[in-house]
């Protein structure tokens, strides 16, 4: 599976909606592509018209392992080939988590070893501060995608 993050360090570059885009993009060319939401704003999980019960794992429990990795995969209204793993403001506590784990930098990498055979293309659209979650983000990503403002 070829994973991509969309980060910068700045708001209002882009990201979500590059992260969207490139997504929509690969899926509707048949691609299975997952979507990754890391950012606890939850911008992407929004855009994607996707609502949370309160209940619904999220990427904090596909990270912190507490659930199954496919039970955190939900399919798309867009089309059939695009799937979310969606955030919430709960996300922000998985810092000291992530920092305290000793592999903070490729715990997401290693999660995703479970799914990538599933998927083509992981599209990650990434937090804009530098954080712990940001570094695992960055350290799963095989490409590194910056937007920024001209």
């Amino acid at each position: 599976m070829l994973t991509i993050t969309v980060s910068s360090l700045s708001g209002g570059q882009g990201k979500t909606t590059t992260s969207l885009f490139l997504g929509r993009l690969l899926s509707r060319q048949g691609l299975p592509t997952l979507m990754l939401d890391s950012d606890p704003q939850h911008n992407l999980t929004t855009y994607l018209g996707f609502e949370l019960e309160p209940n619904q794992p999220t990427l904090l429990e596909f990270l912190k392992k507490t659930v199954a990795p496919e039970d955190c995969i939900y399919p798309t209204q867009d089309n059939d080939n695009l799937f979310l793993i969606p955030a919430d403001d709960q996300l922000d506590t998985v810092q000291d988590y992530l920092s305290n784990s000793g592999v903070g930098a490729t715990l997401l990498k290693r999660r995703l070893e479970a799914i990538s055979k599933i998927f083509k293309v992981c599209i990650i659209d990434a937090p804009l501060q530098r954080s712990q979650i940001c570094l695992t983000v960055i350290g799963a990503a095989d490409f590194l995608i910056i937007p920024a403002e001209a």
